[in-house]
């Protein structure tokens, strides 16, 4: 009996009683509608970096570039998605793009769940 045990709670424990149920959603959550924001991971070969939200530099001679995009529930950067919310060149435009798309975040969550997230930072030259 106590060698059968060990199966037994395996058995118990992956039941779809127990499993979470999480819903898929047709669309992107706002940051007030998650219990965890999305959250960059650094990558040093990235050129451009994202900030935190809300964050804005007190540096006077710093251009502030704030971009939107979605970033998915596995936490990548849905570049089609991504869009300059300040004024900025086409050049500089396509190479924080670039980047983007090899960005990598933690992604948000709700009830534990893992859900697509639209987010809106400052991203500023990390060289």
């Amino acid at each position: 009996m106590l060698r059968s045990l060990p199966v037994l709670l395996r058995g118990i424990l992956a039941s779809p009683a127990n499993a979470q149920r999480c819903a898929p959603r047709s669309y992107p959550l706002m940051a007030f509608e998650v219990e965890r924001e999305a959250k960059w991971m650094p990558d040093s070969s990235s050129r451009w970096v994202p900030g935190s939200p809300g964050t804005r530099s007190n540096a006077p001679t710093t251009v502030e570039l704030v971009f939107q995009f979605v970033v998915d529930s596995a936490g990548k950067v849905l570049p089609s998605t991504i869009h300059a919310l300040t004024p900025i060149d086409a050049d500089r435009l396509r190479d924080i793009r670039a980047d983007a798309a090899r960005w990598h975040f933690q992604p948000a969550a709700v009830a534990g769940c893992r859900v697509a997230q639209l987010v809106q930072v400052p991203v500023n030259n990390g060289r």
